[in-house]
């Protein structure tokens, strides 16, 4: 199983302040064996952090 070979073996992650995904693929290679692992494709939408208001003191 690929966990023998990495810890990260799909979806959301957090390394310190850094997030990370981790997506399964497709299945598209030489052989196109995927045992145990459905294929996915994943759809991210980064977006800007709203602005912190800020009030005058």
């Amino acid at each position: 199983p690929a966990r023998v070979y990495t810890k990260y073996i799909a979806g959301q992650y957090t390394h310190g302040e850094s997030m990370l995904w981790v997506s399964r693929g497709i299945g598209v290679g030489a052989v196109p064996l995927r045992v145990g692992s459905p294929p996915e494709m994943d759809l991210i939408t980064l977006r800007r952090p709203a602005k912190a208001s800020s009030v005058a003191a």
